[in-house]
């Protein structure tokens, strides 16, 4: 199973009901490595990354709400703004929050970081006065002058997500052999269909998990 794969070989095998040792290994193999860049291409995301920690690099942007490039978010851990730490928020205080997925439920929260109101004189570096340098619940407009620290990913491939790769790397396998732009073939009398597009029950296994808004770097 090659990096980044979101199904294994022996998985594949059993939905084509062929035996583990086949001589068509590599070529299912690549196919699944092929059929999964496909579906992360579709999704504007990896999901053969999982559960990882990341630090991201910002500019700001002069709003409240900063997404996270990847998701699902299942904890945050600092936030940087100007080379000053902003203290995590509590009820009633300021500071920044963030939803996080707990793993199991559905529908998984967007992934971003907000900024409370509340500044006050006591934050920041020293020296520090109201500003374009300082935050009052927006990130200030700046270059790369946001860092987020924080982990995301799924602690294992989701098990519609695998389906949906298996499924197109077997589409892929089973159209082998016909010409790329052949769409159906009739011999004795029985015609056989060729799909090349994405089938709609994967599209239908994928759209929980589609990007669908542009992300503001």
């Amino acid at each position: 199973m090659a990096a980044g794969d979101l199904t294994t070989l022996a998985n594949l095998e059993a939905w084509l009901d062929v035996a583990s040792g086949n001589p068509d290994e590599a070529l299912l193999s690549r196919l699944i490595s092929v059929a999964s860049a496909r579906i992360n291409g579709y999704l504007q995301r990896n999901i053969g990354t999982l559960s990882t920690s990341y630090t991201e690099t910002r500019n700001g942007s002069g709003t409240g709400l900063m997404l996270a490039k990847v998701w699902p978010v299942t904890s945050f851990t600092s936030v940087t703004i100007n080379g000053a730490t902003v203290p995590k928020g509590a009820s009633g205080s300021s500071g920044w929050y963030a939803p996080v997925w707990d793993g199991v439920s559905f529908p998984i929260p967007e992934p971003y970081v907000g900024l409370s109101a509340g500044w006050t004189a006591a934050f920041g570096a020293p020296g520090w006065g109201w500003g374009p340098g300082c935050w009052n619940g927006w990130f200030p407009v700046g270059i790369q002058n946001v860092v987020l620290v924080y982990t995301a990913g799924f602690a294992a491939v989701p098990t519609d997500i695998e389906q949906a790769c298996i499924e197109l790397a077997s589409q892929a396998y089973q159209r082998r052999g016909t010409r790329l732009d052949l769409k159906s073939l009739t011999q004795a009398q029985q015609t056989t269909s060729y799909e090349m597009k994405m089938l709609p029950s994967v599209k239908e296994m994928l759209a929980p998990y589609r990007r669908v808004a542009p992300l503001v770097i």
